[in-house]
């Protein structure tokens, strides 16, 4: 068994929580049963959590580990555009790498507009099941009926189908 690390980069943390940074050991208890090996040999997760927050002011330093920090703030934040993101990454040391940190930009933007769209489709969703809903108890029809008068796409008729049978 080999020893396992997780790093959460927690990029929106609350602000008293900006550039805390906290290990979680795991170790192995043993409750019943006999072991063959010494427990001791079992601590073999460690879990490190940075929390940063992304209204953080890159003028200010982290007191510790700032080189890694403030760039991580920038790099993780679709507030920041490209130009900035490069000037940070170039002060602080890192080989400007234009690509990636062009996609960075690129994905967090995606990520926004996914979180805007699923929103939107959630929003559709619950008001089809609304008109549905309202459709068929004052006609006094069937939900295959409804979704018939309505002409509701079979994709959103599947979708929408697991509501009514719950």
């Amino acid at each position: 068994m080999k020893k396992a690390y997780v790093i959460w980069i927690l990029p929106q943390a609350a602000k008293k929580r900006d550039g805390h940074v906290n290990r979680i050991n795991s170790k192995l208890e043993n409750i019943s049963g006999s072991t063959i090996e010494r427990l001791e040999s079992y601590d073999k997760s460690e879990q490190i959590m940075v929390s940063l927050n992304k209204d953080h002011d890159i003028k200010d330093k982290y007191e510790n580990d700032d080189w890694i920090k403030t760039p991580l703030v920038i790099f993780l934040n679709n507030t920041y555009d490209l130009l900035i993101k490069k000037e940070v990454m170039k002060e602080y040391g890192f080989e400007e790498i234009e690509k990636e940190v062009k996609k960075m930009c690129n994905l967090g933007e995606m990520i926004a507009r996914e979180n805007i769209e699923k929103g939107l489709v959630q929003g559709q969703k619950k008001k089809n099941i609304e008109l549905l809903t309202n459709l068929m108890n004052s006609l006094s029809i069937s939900f295959s009926k409804a979704v018939e008068l309505l002409k509701v796409s079979e994709d959103e008729v599947l979708e929408i189908e697991k509501y009514f049978k719950s």
